[in-house]
């Protein structure tokens, strides 16, 4: 993974970080219209950084030579490739987030994602 797409996954996976603090010092009765929305728009900007991440990495996986796919860096690349996807899914489960979706259940998907990116 080149130097240029870490960077973009690591400022997305620090601002779900952010969140996942500020939704931890929420109240126990949920969001609120405004709370929410923006936890939305962090959500959808971090997706969709990993998103074109896992697009670059795949594409640089099948411009590889068969050979050097069987390879250290190939078989680093396929990681990455799952990490990626692991961390998508993690933000899938809450998105979009709506009115009754629980507090408890963001802050997992959260962890869940910024361990898979940790990975890398």
């Amino acid at each position: 993974m080149n130097k240029q797409r870490l960077k973009r996954i690591n400022d997305a996976n620090n601002k779900l970080d952010l969140l996942a603090q500020a939704l931890g010092d929420l109240a126990d009765d949920g969001f609120n219209a405004e709370e929410r929305d923006k936890a939305q728009t962090t959500l959808g900007d971090s997706k969709a950084a990993f998103e074109e991440a896992l697009s670059e990495e795949q594409e640089y996986f099948d411009n590889m030579p068969e050979g050097l796919q069987g390879s250290e860096k190939g078989e680093t690349a396929e990681s990455n490739i799952s990490y990626l996807e692991a961390a998508i899914e993690a933000l899938e489960r809450i998105c979009p987030i709506d009115a009754d979706i629980e507090l408890e259940d963001v802050t997992t998907a959260l962890s869940d994602c910024s361990e898979e990116i940790g990975n890398l």
